[in-house]
C-alpha cells in the first residue's frame, strides 16, 4: 500500500508539472502511473475474489477473477494509449508553446525518488 501511495503522489507531482510546465510528456507520465496504480488493485482484487473457494453459485471456484481482472487492465491501457495518442496529434497541429524550465529539476526530482523506491 505505500508504493501504492508513492505512486498517486508522483503521479499528481507529474500531472501538475506537465500542466502547469506545458509539457506532455510529463502528463503522458503522470497517465501512466495512474494506470499502474489502477492496474495493482484490479490485480490484487482479481486475487482476492479468485481466492475464495467454491460456493453456491460458483461450485468450480472463483478461478474466472484473474483473467477479467487482467482483461479491465488491458482496457485501461488501450484507453489511455489512446487518449495520449489523440493528445499527441492534437499538439502536433496546434502551435503551442515550448515546456517551461521549471519542469526539469521536477523531472530529475520524480527521477530520484523512482531511483530511490526502487532500491
Amino acid at each position: 500500500m505505500r508504493g501504492i501511495a508513492l505512486n498517486a503522489l508522483l503521479a499528481a507531482v507529474k500531472f501538475a508539472g506537465g500542466i502547469f510546465g506545458h509539457t506532455y510528456a510529463l502528463i503522458a507520465d503522470g497517465a501512466e502511473s495512474m494506470i499502474d496504480i489502477l492496474s495493482s488493485l484490479l490485480v490484487w482484487a482479481g486475487f482476492r475474489v479468485a481466492a475464495r473457494p467454491p460456493d453456491e453459485n460458483h461450485p468450480y471456484g472463483h478461478g474466472k477473477a484473474e483473467p477479467l481482472a487482467a482483461l479491465a487492465v488491458a482496457g485501461f491501457i488501450f484507453a489511455i494509449a489512446g487518449w495520449i495518442g489523440w493528445s499527441a496529434i492534437r499538439e502536433i497541429l496546434t502551435p503551442h508553446q515550448g515546456p517551461h524550465w521549471a519542469t526539469l529539476p521536477l523531472l530529475a526530482g520524480v527521477v530520484a525518488v523512482k531511483m530511490w523506491f526502487s532500491r
